[in-house]
């Protein structure tokens, strides 16, 4: 402990996976993709010793509101959620129309492609799946991400 608190001026930002934490979103993730380095603490059982709290760049993160038995499964999700914004992954294109992204549920998908669908080259700019966006969105429960997309 002694150490992490001595080194904590030189860390990059360090990161604590905890249900205290604050929520972990896709403008989250994006955000953490920016850092050059990142620091990621896994807890076991109980949490951590609580003088983890003086390190200046600590930054509390939860996955969700659930309970999981380490922090170990919560930091493949936050790491596979960042690294997706790493250029060398994924292509730009690809995650600018992702369901977070665009504020709603993509569309839905077709296997063999109905005559509306074959007759657009570029789908996501069409009414057709904005409309579709929209049903998939509502039909989901998910009235606050409609919400988020009014305001925006």
């Amino acid at each position: 402990m002694f150490k992490i608190e001595k080194k904590s001026e030189k860390l990059s930002t360090v990161i604590c996976l905890s249900p205290q934490g604050t929520m972990l979103t896709q403008k989250m993730a994006k955000d953490l993709s920016l850092n050059k380095e990142l620091t990621i603490i896994c807890t076991k059982n109980s949490g951590v010793d609580n003088r983890l709290e003086k390190i200046k760049k600590l930054k509390k993160v939860s996955i969700g509101n659930y309970i999981i038995n380490n922090g170990d499964l919560a930091s493949i999700v936050l790491i596979n959620a960042i690294s997706r914004y790493n250029k060398n992954l994924l292509d730009e294109k690809n995650i600018k129309y992702e369901t977070f992204n665009k504020k709603m549920f993509e569309q839905p998908k077709y296997i063999s492609p109905n005559k509306t669908v074959i007759k657009n080259i570029e789908p996501q700019n069409t009414f057709f799946f904005f409309k579709n966006k929209i049903k998939t969105t509502t039909s989901f429960y998910r009235p606050n991400m409609i919400n988020r997309f009014k305001h925006e």
